[in-house]
């Protein structure tokens, strides 16, 4: 056992004693003698609950107040695998004397039965003990490990506050299990590379790191994501070293959709409507939001409250356009009745900005950098393009519909090649006997578009005598099954709105009416469509002038998903 006791100086010293236990001390009537530890006592306690650890640390503070001059020290004794250190600190206030000290206990090594124990005033009847015996010192059960509790993916808006009871679980982004437990001595992260960032928004109330029991929590304020954007968060340890690998948090950013088309008829009246979506928020009214309280102690999660206002701005070609019937009144959405009439391009701007709430705190810089989000969009206003046919004499392919002028219809099979293998890989699945063409429309040598859902009917390949299914191949590698008919003059008719790769299956005759999708082609994928400008949209206001053209072209039939070929 060892045994110790403060030397009698009142200035700060830091010992290991060890010394006989004074026989006597002096004594005084109104002596008051405390001793409590944060770590160990309480209804809630910090320090282990679940047993000590070789390295772990705990203090205990003994304080004294007497009317005389205070000369005696708490005695300090433990087991030989515990090491009691003392730092004194004396007060003098109002006639009183007052010593203060605290006492470190460190877990040097393994111990069955191990204890410490502190004594003050030994010999009198006041006399105070602090101990703690029966103690199983062990080794760590493990090295420590770091999980985040912070998403990794957060949408803007999203609250961060967990409603937990106790501020470990409200506030916590990460934890450290297995670690050493050591007041004072706590992990932490890069709070002010996060803080920088501008991504968050911060309640102020209980931030910083903290510890239970063998747990290390990463603790910060931090409230709601508010700005779209990317952090890297590194943990450190109690030294200041990193700490496990960086975790990289991403608030994603959110996307304004429109009804829009990319060109519209002269003449025109459309219901332009506007949203802003992938957020975590909901629709509210504007003038609500404004006033909300930015900051409220008493909600954790309802603090800097977000919200957006929408506004469309036309930069160009506001003679075109006619406005009326704006509805601007919700946060995340907007409508409004747009009349076209004139011809050449509309430009205008989309916007979603943050709704500034009333009562921001001077010390709250969470609103000094608004998010505002934006999309730019124009509209292209034409005439009514006129339903034309095209024929290509030399492959037998032609188009009817709303195709500029000028255009002329080419089908190229496509015969081999690395998207000739994939697709074949893909439709025998389904069919051993398939064409691949590239169909399309050329203005020049430019490729365009139709201004609209057209007809194509192209000569029945020789030998496809079963179901004929015709699927257009996506820019993803899926196919689409078209509306067609096998038409009895030895040609084949299906609708489309834009010209791509097309694939024709020939199915035998014990195939159902609802033929087998290939699957998606892999690795290899159609090329991209035209960029838009070049009529890669339907057209509003088309769909019913295509569609009596297509029961015209048709015959009067109804335009079939699959049909089996007339013998």
């Amino acid at each position: 056992m060892k045994k110790g006791r403060w030397l009698a100086a009142l200035l700060s010293v830091s010992l290991v004693f060890s010394a006989a236990v004074p026989t006597a001390w002096a004594a005084s009537s109104d002596r008051t003698v405390q001793i409590s530890s944060r770590d160990l006592d309480g209804p809630d306690p910090d320090g282990p609950t679940d047993g000590f650890w070789v390295g772990d640390r705990v203090t205990v503070t003994v304080a004294i107040e007497d009317g005389q001059e205070i000369s005696e020290r708490p005695v300090l004794e433990s087991s030989d695998n515990i090491v009691l250190t003392a730092q004194e600190q004396v007060f003098s206030a109002g006639g009183r004397y007052r010593l203060e000290e605290t006492i470190t206990i460190d877990f040097k090594a393994a111990g069955a039965n191990s204890y410490f124990r502190i004594v003050a005033d030994k010999g009198l009847a006041t006399e105070k003990v602090y101990e703690k015996a029966g103690l199983n010192v062990t080794a760590p059960a493990g090295e420590p490990t770091l999980s985040y509790r912070l998403p990794s993916h957060l949408k803007l808006g999203q609250a961060l506050l967990a409603e937990g009871a106790n501020v470990y679980d409200r506030f916590s982004i990460a934890t450290i299990q297995n670690a050493l437990y050591s007041d004072g001595q706590l992990y932490d992260y890069n709070r002010d590379t996060v803080a920088q960032s501008a991504l968050f928004a911060y309640h102020h109330d209980a931030g910083g790191p903290g510890a239970k029991g063998h747990t290390s929590y990463i603790k910060d304020e931090i409230s709601r994501a508010m700005h779209p954007g990317s952090v890297v968060l590194q943990a450190k340890t109690p030294s200041g070293s990193n700490f496990g690998a960086p975790y990289t948090v991403t608030v994603e950013e959110p996307k304004i959709e429109t009804n829009a088309p990319q060109k519209i008829k002269l003449g025109s009246v459309f219901h332009f409507t506007t949203k802003l979506e992938n957020t975590a928020l909901s629709n509210e009214k504007v003038e609500d939001a404004k006033k909300k309280s930015a900051y409220d102690t008493d909600d954790f999660v309802g603090s800097h409250p977000l919200a957006f206002a929408p506004k469309v701005e036309i930069l160009e070609g506001a003679e075109l356009v006619t406005r009326s019937g704006g509805d601007y009144s919700n946060t995340l959405s907007s409508s409004e009745t747009w009349s076209f009439t004139g011809l050449g391009t509309v430009k205008l701007k989309v916007q979603y900005a943050t709704v500034l709430p009333q009562n921001i705190p001077e010390h709250c810089d969470c609103y000094s950098n608004p998010y505002t989000a934006e999309k730019i969009i124009e509209i292209e206003v034409t005439k009514e393009t006129p339903i034309t046919t095209v024929t290509n004499p030399d492959s037998g392919v032609s188009a009817t519909g709303p195709i500029p002028a000028g255009c002329t219809v080419v089908a190229d099979e496509l015969t081999g090649g690395e998207l000739y293998d994939a697709v074949k890989a893909s439709v025998n699945t389904v069919s051993d006997q398939f064409q691949l063409l590239d169909i399309c429309l050329l203005d020049g040598d430019q490729t365009v578009q139709p201004d609209g859902s057209i007809v194509v009917t192209l000569p029945v390949p020789d030998g496809f005598d079963g179901l004929l299914g015709v699927f257009r191949l996506e820019e993803d590698g899926t196919f689409t099954l078209l509306d067609s008919i096998d038409n009895e003059d030895g040609t084949l008719s299906f609708l489309t709105e834009h010209l791509s790769y097309y694939v024709i299956v020939n199915f035998d005759d014990s195939s159902s009416e609802e033929p087998p999708v290939p699957d998606q082609v892999t690795p290899s994928t159609p090329e991209p469509a035209p960029a838009p400008g070049q009529g890669d949209s339907p057209n509003t206001g088309d769909a019913g002038i295509i569609g009596v053209a297509a029961l015209a072209l048709l015959g009067g039939a109804a335009v079939l998903t699959l049909r089996k070929r007339a013998q």
